[in-house]
């Protein structure tokens, strides 16, 4: 599963979050940094002085992450497939940003949380899904990959995984002719296509 635009309901960090709270940076220039903070190339005092806020990391990323919510049917949706199969994070994220997250209470549900930032590689590379079928010692084929980009749940469909597309009312994506399996609006959709099998 994916994180932002899955989990938690907001897909865009930059665009829903970071501009919104320090709007005199341009949008471009704050994508920018938040690639280079993702990709392990500057750190999180920098990523924040570049997206124009002059507070302390922690503060802002608080106000950062006080924008986010959990989708309210998570828990149930863990709780439904606990016995039947494993929950795995893959995420385009800073490494720094791994724990904030585990603060929304999903770490007793996760088998495995893979961030780019850490492992170094990321969606839509077909490298980051090779390794965390790998790491999670599963053939992509018995796998489901939930995203709200298609152009990530592409790249999961040619290594063999069945694909469900999450296309949240007002979100928008990257171009993509690609059709997944299934779509869904909200997770209450993915407990009902996971739990009826």
């Amino acid at each position: 599963m994916d994180m932002f635009g899955v989990i938690i309901t907001e897909g865009h960090l930059v665009t829903n979050g970071t501009t919104r709270l320090f709007p005199g940076v341009d949008v471009a220039e704050q994508r920018a940094a938040y690639h280079a903070y993702e990709q392990d190339k500057i750190d999180g005092a920098e990523f924040w002085r570049r997206v124009g806020s002059s507070l302390p990391v922690a503060d802002s990323e608080r106000l950062l992450f006080d924008r986010f919510e959990l989708d309210p049917a998570f828990h149930e949706l863990a709780g439904c497939v606990r016995d039947r199969m494993d929950i795995a994070v893959l995420s385009n994220m800073p490494k720094d940003w791994k724990p904030l997250l585990l603060q929304f209470g999903i770490g007793e549900h996760l088998t495995h949380f893979f961030v780019s930032g850490e492992v170094r590689l990321w969606k839509p590379g077909r490298e980051f899904f090779q390794y965390a079928c790998d790491r999670m010692g599963v053939a992509a084929h018995r796998c489901t990959f939930v995203d709200d980009q298609r152009v990530n749940l592409a790249t999961a469909a040619g290594l063999g995984m069945r694909t469900v597309w999450v296309d949240r009312p007002g979100q928008t994506g990257y171009p993509s002719d690609y059709r997944p399996n299934h779509r869904i609006g909200e997770l209450a959709g993915l407990k009902r296509l996971l739990c009826s099998c």
